[in-house]
C-alpha cells in the first residue's frame, strides 16, 4: 500500500516537473511535501534503520525564511523495562510527531541552497501491546540542502534532531534523529 502511495505521488509530481518550462525568476511559494527516510535514537538503530514517512506544509515568512508544519510517523523495536512494567519483553513503538518550525535559507533563489531551522514538537508513542505514552513536548532542530528542480518542484535532503528527555517516549529512547529526502510541490 505504501509503495503504491509513493509511486502515485512520485509519478504525479514528476509529471508536473516535466511539464514545467525552464526555471524562471525565483519567488517564494507555499509548498506541500512528502518525504521518506530513516530514523533512530542514537544506539537503537536496527540493522536497516527505521523507515520514516513525513508530510509537510511550508509558508514563506520572507524571501529567506519559512514557517513549516510537519507530521511524521516511524516504527522502532523496543525492549521491556522497569520504567514501563506493562511493556512486553519486545514490542514495536509507533512514534508519531507534529512539529512547527522556522527555517532560514542561506541563498534563497539559488539553484541549490542550505538551510537550518528550529521548532517545537509534540510527540507520542503507541505500541502493539503496551499502553500508549502521554504526549511529550520537545525541541526540533533540522538542516539540509534544497535543490530547485523547476519553478514548482524542489527536492530536500535533511537531517533532524529531536531534543526530548531520555526515556520519555519509551524506555530505551535517547536522542531521536532522522535523515530524509523530501519532494515539495509549490501551491
Amino acid at each position: 500500500m505504501r509503495t503504491l502511495l509513493f509511486a502515485t505521488l512520485f509519478t504525479t509530481i514528476a509529471t508536473a516537473a516535466v511539464a514545467q518550462d525552464a526555471i524562471g525568476p525565483w519567488e517564494p511559494h507555499a509548498t506541500v511535501g512528502i518525504g521518506g527516510g530513516l530514523s533512530g535514537d542514537g544506539d537503537a538503530f536496527s540493522d536497516d534503520g527505521n523507515r520514516l514517512l513525513s508530510g509537510t506544509f511550508e509558508v514563506p515568512i520572507s524571501t529567506g525564511a519559512r514557517f513549516r508544519v510537519e507530521t511524521a510517523r516511524t516504527t522502532t523495536p523496543v525492549l521491556g523495562s522497569r520504567v514501563l512494567p506493562a511493556t512486553p519483553p519486545t514490542d514495536l513503538a509507533h512514534l508519531s510527531r507534529l512539529t512547527i518550525s522556522v527555517a532560514a535559507l542561506k541563498a534563497p533563489g539559488a539553484g541549490a541552497t542550505t538551510y537550518v531551522g528550529v521548532g517545537l514538537g509534540l510527540y507520542q508513542a503507541t505500541y502493539n501491546r503496551a499502553p500508549k505514552s502521554p504526549y511529550r513536548l520537545g525541541t526540533y532542530l533540522h538542516g539540509g540542502v534544497e535543490i530547485e528542480l523547476s519553478d514548482q518542484v524542489t527536492l530536500d535532503a535533511e537531517i533532524g534532531l529531536h531534543l526530548l528527555r531520555a526515556g520519555s517516549l519509551y524506555p530505551t529512547s535517547t536522542l531521536p534523529c532522522e535523515a530524509l529526502v523530501r519532494l515539495k510541490l509549490a501551491m
